[in-house]
Order: structure tokens, then sequence, then C-alpha cells
């Protein structure tokens, strides 16, 4: 147990850091440099926004908390709930702005609300994506150095761009001064407090400065520094504490694949205690504070479809749904029904099969077919069968359009009746017997109606 309460590392180092061993293994494996590149979500440990996967996520530290024996939760508000259970917020700031003044009084309230309490804010001016790409070029192929190479120094740009919002020189940052003039260097010795840096090879630990955390107070206490530069500063305030720190590159996921990283990050877990309850503000410079929790409330059956983003597809479904209806089911005009048909009426199938003739629009060959049928129905009667025939279907064809005379009948009809072809066969032969045979077959069907 070392002062104030804090734990010694030493002897729980392995599956503290088990989590950050993983990262480092997945790291090295995505050395192929997929088309979407990297995530790069920043200061979130939520798996929805990629904080356990992000480069610049703080899922690692989330993690390595949790196995201190420490409850972590995200809030991306300040509230009630933080105002009566957290112990410890840590506030990693996604923007490049000092913190909002209502939110800092807010949380120097909190401060001295109860003793033993802790603020860990985080000044974003670090990203480590580049620093990605710089571990993953020695891994790269030949075909993938050009890619490699490029994809990191689009990081580096697109990071220095944005820095670009931080204001210049030094400014008042309420709790601290910070100089945002961009002076790059890489961390390779450190001094402080022996608890902090303790067993840290600085040589082997990869931390850089582009800005510079300034004290502001006297009685700040530089907690870890390199040549005189503040990488760590604690302020008391009551009881309580606040503690920054210049940048997360000792404490973002990709930063703690370096084990001595990993030390330093350990050492600020030592300095909130034990058992403590770590509230994450995921939020800018500016976070909404709130006087009371949203009331909770059960999602109803039609919550799901009135909500974003799945209301404007439901949307065009159901749009999609009264369009299909129109087209499928129209009614033009006063409806009516049809006049019921018998099933067991033969001369809806005679009167069907004239009408099939009838539209083909070939006389001679409905007249043939017709006087085939009328063959067989007179060797019917013959044997004692007898038929019933359609009158109408029968004048139907009969009556149809005779050929146009522009019109030239087909092949088989060009050629000549043989002398051995039976009369009967010739088309039209027996025109006067079909139209004699008809008239006498009609007789009975008028009787039977």
């Amino acid at each position: 147990m070392g002062p104030n309460g804090r734990r010694s590392i030493e002897g729980a180092g392995r599956p503290l850091w088990r989590p950050a061993l993983a990262l480092a293994a997945a790291a090295l494996a995505l050395a192929g440099c997929s088309a979407d590149g990297v995530a790069t979500q920043y200061g979130s440990q939520q798996a929805m926004y990629d904080g356990d996967a992000s480069v610049n996520g703080m899922g690692v530290l989330a993690e390595m908390l949790r196995k201190g024996g420490h409850e972590v939760y995200p809030v991306p508000y300040l509230g009630p709930n933080t105002q009566n259970r957290g112990d410890v917020v840590v506030w990693f700031c996604t923007d490049y702005f000092p913190p909002d003044p209502k939110a800092r009084q807010w949380l120097e309230d909190w401060l001295q609300a109860r003793s033993g309490r802790t603020v860990v804010y985080v000044v974003r001016d670090y990203d480590a994506e580049p620093a990605y790409w710089a571990a993953v070029a020695p891994k790269a192929s030949a075909s993938q150095a050009q890619e490699v190479g490029c994809r990191a120094a689009a990081a580096r740009g697109r990071f220095l761009s944005e820095r670009n919002l931080l204001p210049l020189g030094k400014t008042d940052w309420g709790w601290f001064d910070y100089d945002g003039t961009l002076a790059p260097r890489r961390v390779t010795a450190l001094a402080g407090d022996p608890d902090w840096i303790g067993g840290v090879d600085a040589t082997k630990a990869d931390i850089e400065l582009f800005g510079r955390l300034l004290p502001s107070d006297p009685g700040d206490e530089v907690l870890v520094q390199s040549q005189g530069d503040a990488l760590v500063v604690r302020r008391p305030v009551g009881d309580s504490q606040i503690v920054i720190v210049a940048n997360g590159s000792f404490l973002l996921n990709f930063s703690l694949v370096n084990k001595e990283n990993r030390k330093l990050a350990g050492a600020l877990i030592d300095e909130l205690g034990q058992d403590q309850t770590i509230v994450c503000l995921e939020t800018g410079c500016n976070p909404e504070i709130r006087e009371a929790e949203p009331e909770f409330k059960m999602p109803g059956p039609l919550d799901e479809i009135t909500q974003p983003p799945f209301s404007p597809i439901y949307l065009h479904l159901v749009a999609l749904a009264i369009v299909f209806c129109f087209v499928r089911w129209p009614i033009f005009g006063r409806p009516k029904d049809d006049a019921p048909r018998s099933p067991s009426d033969f001369g809806q199938h005679v009167r069907a099969l004239g009408e099939l003739l009838a539209n083909s629009g070939n006389t001679t060959f409905a007249r043939t077919k017709l006087m085939h049928y009328l063959q067989l129905a007179r060797a019917e009667r013959r044997a004692g069968r007898g038929f019933i025939a359609d009158s109408t279907a029968l004048s139907a064809v009969t009556e149809s359009k005779e050929p146009s005379k522009t019109e030239r009948p087909s092949g088989e009809e060009q050629q000549a009746p043989s002398a051995k072809t039976p009369s009967s066969e010739i088309p039209g032969a027996d025109a006067p017997t079909a139209d004699k045979t008809a008239h006498q077959t009609s007789g009975p069907a008028d009787k039977t109606e």
C-alpha cells in the first residue's frame, strides 16, 4: 500500500495488462492496410463508439480500472447521478478548446461536497493514428509500404490541421495554463514523484508532446515532468484533487500497447484510491449540466418505428405498400357482379371452341375442322349415340369473315385435291350438308331449352 491509500501495482501487472496485450496483437495483425483504415474515435470506452477498438479510445484504460476493483460507467453529461454516486470523474475532452467555466465550477463544487474525490482531466493534444501507422510500417510488405506511408502522412496532416483549433500561445484554461504553440518532441527522460516514475524506462516509453502544460497555481504539484515540461500536475481542492494530464499519449488504447506507458497508467490508477465509482465523461469542452436525470420509460411497440433512424425507413415502406394496393386492387366505375355460370352447361364448351376458331381468322381452317367434327357426329348417330350442338357457336364459325383478296392461302390450301380425295374432305364441298345438319341438330337442342 503506497501513500494516500494508493495500492502498489507490483505483482498485479500481468492480469491488469492483458487487454492491452490483446490490443497489441490486433494492431500488428492489421498491417495489411484495410480499405477502411483504422477506427480513430477519440475519448470513448463504449463499444458502440469503437471505444474498445479505436486507437484513440479509452476502452483498455477502462478495463484496467475494472481489473483494479473499480466500477466504471460512461456518461455524456453532468447530473445528479454523477453528483451522488461518483467518486472519480475521468474527462478525456473530445475537442481542442478549454473546459467551459460552468463545467469547471460544477466539478469544483462536486469535489468540495465530499472528501477524497478526484477529477482527471486529459488535454486533447495527441492523436494515436500516426503512431499506429509508424508501428505498422516495419511489418508491411514491399507492395504495402507506399500505402502505409501515405496513410501515416495523411493521419499526421489531419491531426496537425485539427489542432490548429487550439488557442495560440499561452492561454488560461482555468485549472492551468496551456501553450498551444506546436513544438513536438519525444519524451526520453522522466522526473517527479517516485511513486509515479519508479521502474519506468523513459527511453523505451512512447510519449510525445506537442503543446505545453503550465501549472498556474502555487499549490500545484508536478507529479511527472520531462526536461522541465510538465506531463502530470495535481491541484488540491479542499480534501479532493484535480489531476491534469498534458495529453493522452500514454493513456489511449494504442499507447497502452507500450509496456512503459502502461506503468504510468497504472500509477494514475493507484492515485485514485481503492474501490471507487468512476464516471467517464465522454463529451467536449462544454458538457451539458442537468438538474434531474431523464425518466426511464419502457419502450412501447411503436417506439422503434417512430424513432430515427428507423422512422424514415418505415415511412417509405408504408408509402410503398399504399402504392402496391392501388396497383394490385384497382376499382374503376361502379362495382357489379358477373352472372352465375353453371359448370355442367356443355354449351359453354361448344361456344368457347367456336370463339377460338373465330379468333384464328382462318375461315377455311375453321370450316375444315367443323366438317371433320360433323363427320364424326354422323358416324356416332349411325351408331345410335346422338349428340347436341350449340347453333350459336356453329353460326359464329360459319359466318366469320372470308379471307380478303390480298390474303394468299397457305401451302396446303394451294394444292389441288387429288382424284382419290373424297368430296367430303374438300374444303367447302359439303357446306350445304353442314348447314342442313346444323339445322337438324339445333332442333332438339331448342326443344330441350
